[in-house]
């Protein structure tokens, strides 16, 4: 356990049940006993009650305040409780009684991260590894803020000397993997992923590594489809096991109203459509239940997604169901974009746009968007859950088809001079609530041209001239990291202010696509859609090439 001086690797039987009577008796007898609030204080992080620990290092801290190891361990369990500027205080603290700490220097440096400050975290870990050159973790530490930064050879490097250490390290392997994969030096990044997976079969890290790199080479698309279904098993298997992060999480805060309101309404649709999926039946039974227990008339969207307290079988009853994958297929089409568009024309109006922004109406064959449709409706791959309300599938977590990279190919031969040999590196889709205040934030993509397409009907929008998307004319710098566009709000807003750039709202209609340069800062607009499983606002975003690449 990273952070901790003294982690206690004794599991629980009646021996340590033992020791920790007797710490807490010493304690009762001497409350300044230094050792035992220590030894319960980590108890506490090893056990995950990390709230319970504070008490414990901060008595510590004080009895003792010369050593900077408590206060290192203080800032770590601050850090673990969100209280970033008190545990920026304590690690300083630390440093000041000794300033070349490895330990305290990583510390530091993950809490920058956690601050959004990548340029200091790299300092920080730069100083750990000028006292332990060859720690691994700090190698991939660094590694992996190069990566953030744009900066993929000098990662590559430090990956390159933490494998010479442990060439067996998973984590090591996936590090080289992302930096050859930013170096565009596929066939080496899928060797490292698989090392990786040898390694460490059930990994869902390096199976979604994995299936991304495959999405972003045309040669690859069958190998992507499959890797992609794959890492979709095993990120459900993982989420949704008996003991997993999903279960422990909804034991102790409960299930989000709107993932739950998704899924019995997609499980309702399986049902209607007369798809057989495992458990189905029982989920619907369970999630029911709890959806009675919600006023939902009653619930403020501004006070985030709420909650439902389920207990344990209720639990048990739907998990068979969450981890249990399901994908329609999707084949291919004669044609998926639509053959009477005047692409040509199209292609000169986006290229002679300033800035480059082009609405495209009829954007999809009939048949194309319908299968679309129906793939979105249909496929349990909406695995990322947003706090605004709304959900995400991945192609490198099973939102992939035939028909997806159809969609790219046939894009790319239309029109050549915007996409030029720009591969397909991202590929995804949101699926949102009836009602969104505040959706995507503001920010940019780190790729070179956006496409953007809407696939719920318009009758379903109840506000026409919303639910689309805000754009921003002037693009960022091009000197600005992958941060800078997507995290720092405030330099983005500042950015825009400076250059007094207007902005651009294309609102939502079905089958219409917006094609614009990925620089360009942009966020959803505010939507307002009927209340039903069929109704949801569903927008598919293709991001092609790299801003650094």
């Amino acid at each position: 356990m990273p952070g901790i001086a003294r982690p206690l690797e004794m599991g629980w039987n009646s021996r340590h049940r033992e020791r920790v009577d007797s710490e807490e008796a010493r304690l009762d007898k001497a409350p300044d006993d230094l050792q035992a609030l220590l030894y319960l204080g980590t108890l506490e992080v090893r056990n995950g009650n990390s709230a319970a620990a504070v008490p414990f290092f901060e008595k510590a801290a004080r009895l003792k305040p010369s050593d900077a190891r408590i206060l290192n361990d203080l800032g770590y369990v601050y850090r673990l409780n969100g209280r970033l500027q008190e545990a920026l205080k304590s690690f300083r603290a630390s440093l000041r009684i000794k300033p070349h700490d490895p330990l305290t220097l990583c510390n530091i440096g993950l809490l920058q991260l956690d601050l959004n400050q990548p340029e200091m975290a790299l300092k920080s870990f730069g100083k750990a590894l000028s006292v332990e050159p060859d720690n691994v973790a700090n190698l991939c530490n660094r590694g992996s803020i190069l990566l953030s930064l744009g900066r993929p050879a000098e990662a590559l490097a430090d990956y390159a000397k933490a494998f010479v250490r442990e060439p067996a390290n998973p984590s090591v392997l996936n590090g080289l993997g992302d930096a050859h994969r930013d170096l565009n030096n596929i066939d080496a990044a899928v060797r490292d992923y698989q090392s990786a997976l040898a390694l460490r079969p059930d990994d869902v890290k390096t199976h979604a590594n994995l299936a991304g790199v495959y999405v972003s080479r045309p040669n690859y698309n069958e190998q992507a489809i499959e890797q992609g279904r794959r890492s979709l098993r095993y990120l459900l298997a993982d989420e949704f096991a008996a003991d997993g992060p999903a279960f422990t999480r909804m034991s102790a805060s409960g299930v989000s109203v709107f993932r739950l309101k998704h899924d019995l309404g997609q499980a309702r649709y399986l049902r209607s459509q007369s798809h057989a999926v495992e458990a189905r039946e029982a989920f619907i039974d369970t999630a029911q239940r709890l959806m009675e227990r919600i006023e939902l008339d009653r619930m403020d969207p501004a006070q985030g997604p709420g909650l439902v307290q389920a207990g344990a079988a209720e639990l048990q009853a739907m998990l068979p169901y969450w981890r249990t994958p399901f994908v329609v297929p999707a084949p291919p089409l004669a044609h998926c974009l639509n053959p009477d568009n005047d692409w040509k024309s199209l292609e000169a109006q986006y290229l002679d746009g300033i800035p480059e922004i082009l609405a495209i109406d009829n954007f999809l064959a009939p048949e194309a968007l319908r299968a679309l449709r129906i793939y979105c409706l249909a496929s349990k791959v909406w695995v990322r859950e947003y706090p605004n309300k709304y959900l995400g599938a991945f192609a490198n977590q099973g939102f992939s088809s035939p028909l997806h990279f159809q969609l790219a190919r046939e894009l790319q031969g239309r029109m050549p001079r915007v996409f030029r040999d720009y591969p397909l590196n991202q590929l995804w889709a949101f699926k949102y609530d009836a009602v969104l205040g505040k959706g995507i934030n503001l920010h940019a993509d780190f790729a070179l041209v956006n496409l953007n397409f809407w696939i719920t009907p318009d009758e379903h929008n109840l506000d026409p001239a919303s639910g689309g998307l805000e754009l921003y004319a002037t693009p960022a710098p091009q000197d600005w990291t992958f941060h800078d566009y997507n995290r720092n709000s405030q330099a983005m807003y500042e950015f825009l202010k400076q250059h007094n750039s207007a902005s651009v709202t294309v609102p939502h209609r079905c089958n219409r696509a917006v094609l614009f340069n990925s620089a360009l800062f942009h966020k959803t607009d505010k939507i307002h859609f009927a209340d039903g499983y069929e109704s949801r606002r569903i927008n598919i975003t293709y991001l092609f090439g790299r801003q650094l690449s």
